[in-house]
């Protein structure tokens, strides 16, 4: 027995010595390294408000108060490691805090913008409100209202903001206050369980009803467009409307969005061709716009005041160019309406800015982390949208193929022979940065790619290394000097030279997006699997020792895992059943209608299918039959009906698994107390639940529905279906995202 004992505490202490040796030696490989610390923390941060959003149900009490106890040995133990000079707890202890203030953030933000959300369908009313911001679209316009009094509601029940799409012939400036009849929807739920979810957008946004206009606004009260919010607005919206008027078709639009952010102008065609050729990030106000705009500004003002000798014998031109060009970028961001993708880089150029008239080196990964924290702090929810995740992951992987390929360039092209060989090296070296920067910011927004938008442009290579040179080099520095004219209507001068950049890169888009397998249609990728290959990415990145190459598998297995773990239903039913698709062993198939094209686009993109695949089949062949009465499916020995009629329902009740009807059937009905099928879904589940999902596996039938992917959180409620038509015309399509 003591021999056993002995044996046991023997395997124990070396399992325990060997464990410690591990940890000590990841301790000094932490320590070998540089600059890993506020990265690692900012990690955490984001973690914690990640695990928030990640919840089901909103955290009770008993869950604060198990935080904040944690919150507070955590501090202790923070306490006693400085004291005693143990590194190891100290480490410990803050990312521990990092965690907990991530969470705790990303709840107060959500807590805070609590406000009165629509949960009914509203006939047209009368409703007045100040125009907070105006959106040009394809037709007509988009305008968001706040300070809103609907008649007939209370103001505890009236929504903070609404958004409205306006008939074409709207004029009206952003402060100016309206009243008119609008047709009120509540914030339409996902189409579908994991897919964008626009209840959670508006809810941050405060928005608590869209809708569209039916009457002619009325100007009435007093107008607030002298304030400087409306003013900035206001100017955007100048600015947008001079450059479109001044470029004809989607040149204009495509112009100004680069100005001002707003794209819903731009077609349908143009975005997607734009997506497929893998210059989407060309559209969006990111690092590509304001460097160029900030390296602009600096270089034309440091210029213009070295040609003024009393000015350059007695000041810092340099540090007085820094300082103008962060003033001018800080306008350029508000002009851009602020995205994601445009405070970060604002925040990183302003960094480096700044370390110019201090006389310090800017470090990037701490002014990448820096900005990432400011905005995770004030813009918690910021972290689940496409925008802020394709954002950063982008510039970190630019950032660290930096770091490890510009001493090397460098000695390379410092051993020209001359100058016709400096530069010939210096071209080289020029598309081997274009080249490498592609690559390398492809693979790092690749997962989000995949998870988002359910595909990836294949020639985005070849795209770029035209596109970039041309927006850097044509396109960016005549739209300065077009802004610079405006003030004294000369801005014609640079729109022509302009439009033919614009031109240049929207045919290149559309030639890239036209060849064959030009965009990958790619399976849903898992929340877990995102996770995965964020950390590995992360990993991959921060690290700069050997280690660091230990996140290369983990990302490859999580961008092929869609692949592998292929997350195709077996049939998906809208809330309202007018929208149905069926799995033919290859993917998802829709079947004909004309009802719910929001609802199709978004089916087809999130599972992976590029066409609505319907020639195979036809109504009476194949696993899926239908007659007058409603429709039948078999897979794998299992049994669902859809039942339009209740003669249909006690007909097919006694001879199915699950039965599906879009009628309403109460708790006491007989054709609910008769029915033999295992599960009855009605009306009313489907009006609640939203979207059905079955998955027919060994296991049974599984079922997963809008309700139970949302769960309980402050953004997520119960409402009525919307009507498809009005979805279309309230929500059009998913919002364009701003990349880098």
């Amino acid at each position: 027995m003591y021999a056993r004992t002995w044996l046991s505490a023997t395997v124990f202490l070396r399992l325990f010595l060997r464990i410690s040796h591990v940890f000590d030696q990841i301790r000094w490989k932490m320590v070998a390294e540089q600059d890993w610390g506020l990265p690692w923390g900012v990690a955490l941060l984001a973690g914690g408000a990640g695990a928030y959003f990640s919840l089901s149900i909103e955290p009770s009490i008993y869950i604060i108060s198990a935080l904040a106890f944690i919150a507070f040995v955590s501090v202790c133990v923070l306490a006693w490691s400085v004291y005693v000079r143990r590194g190891f707890w100290m480490g410990c202890a803050i990312a521990s805090l990092a965690f907990l203030a991530g969470f705790t953030c990303a709840q107060q933000s959500a807590v805070s913008v609590s406000a009165p959300v629509l949960m009914r369908e509203v006939p047209p009313v009368i409703l007045e409100g100040a125009i907070v911001r105006i959106e040009p679209l394809p037709v007509g316009s988009r305008i968001l209202l706040e300070d809103v009094i609907i008649t007939g509601f209370k103001p505890e029940h009236t929504p903070n903001r609404v958004r409205l799409v306006m008939r074409r012939g709207f004029h009206a400036l952003p402060g100016q206050r309206i009243r008119l009849r609008a047709g009120l929807l509540p914030p339409s739920p996902p189409s579908a369980p994991g897919s964008y979810d626009f209840q959670r957008i508006a809810w941050f946004e405060k928005i608590g009803a869209v809708g569209y206009g039916v009457s002619t606004p009325e100007f009435i009260g007093e107008d607030q467009s002298d304030s400087v919010w409306a003013f900035t607005e206001a100017m955007r919206q100048r600015i947008g409307q001079r450059l479109r008027a001044g470029i004809p078709g989607d040149g204009g639009a495509v112009a100004a969005a680069l100005v001002t952010g707003e794209r819903q102008a731009i077609s349908s065609a143009t975005i997607d061709a734009y997506r497929d050729a893998g210059l989407s990030h060309l559209l969006a106000i990111s690092g590509l716009n304001i460097g160029i705009y900030a390296g602009i500004v600096f270089v034309v003002v440091r210029g213009g005041l070295a040609m003024v000798p009393a000015v350059a014998l007695r000041w810092d031109i340099k540090k007085l160019a820094a300082v103008l060009a962060l003033l001018a970028t800080t306008v350029y961001l508000l002009i851009s309406g602020s995205g994601i993708p445009a405070v970060r880089s604002w925040i990183m150029s302003g960094v480096v800015l700044c370390a110019i008239v201090l006389d310090r080196k800017a470090l990037s990964f701490r002014v990448l982390a820096v900005a990432a924290l400011l905005i995770l702090l004030f813009r918690p929810e910021s972290i689940l949208g496409p925008s802020f995740q394709m954002s950063f992951a982008a510039v970190l992987a630019l950032i660290s193929g930096y770091m490890i390929l510009q001493p090397r360039l460098t000695d390379w092209r410092a051993q020209s022979g001359g100058p016709v060989s400096a530069a010939w090296r210096s071209g080289a070296v020029y598309v081997f940065g274009i080249v490498s920067s592609t690559l390398l910011a492809t693979v790092a927004t690749a997962p989000y790619a995949i998870y988002h938008f359910h595909r990836l442009p294949l020639y985005g290579l070849l795209a770029n290394l035209v596109a970039v040179p041309v927006t850097a080099i044509w396109i960016m520095p005549w739209l300065v000097l077009a802004l610079v004219l405006m003030p004294f209507d000369m801005e014609a001068l640079a729109l022509m030279p302009l439009a033919w950049g614009v031109a240049l890169v929207r045919e290149l888009a559309i030639l890239i997006s036209a060849l064959p397998h030009a965009s990958l249609h790619t399976p849903p990728m898992t929340s877990a699997a995102l996770v995965a290959a964020t950390l590995s990415g992360f990993w991959l990145c921060v690290w700069q020792g050997a280690w660091r190459w230990w996140g290369v598998p983990v990302l490859l297995i999580s961008l092929v895992s869609p692949w592998i773990w292929r997350d195709i239903p077996q049939l998906v039913i809208s809330g309202d059943a007018k929208v149905i698709a069926v799995s033919d062993g290859e993917g998802l198939i829709l079947l004909p209608g004309r009802s719910g094209r929001f609802t199709r686009s978004t089916w087809l993109e999130r599972w992976g299918q590029s066409s609505e695949r319907w020639d195979r089949w036809s109504i009476g062949e194949g696993p899926w039959r239908c007659d007058p009465y409603g429709c039948l499916y078999y897979h794998g020995g299992y049994r669902l009906a859809l039942a339009y009629r209740e003669e249909a329902i006690l007909e097919d009740c006694s001879q199915v698994d699950v039965i599906v009807t879009p009628l309403k059937v109460s708790s006491k009905s007989p054709l609910r107390s008769r029915c033999k099928a295992n599960r009855f879904i009605d009306g009313w589940d489907l009006e609640r639940k939203g979207t059905h999902v079955f998955y027919f596996d060994d296991t049974g039938i599984q079922v997963r529905t809008i309700v139970d992917d949302q769960g309980q959180r402050l953004w997520s409620h119960s409402q009525r279906p919307l009507s498809q038509a009005k979805e279309d015309e309230t929500e059009g399509s998913m919002p364009r995202v701003d990349v880098f």
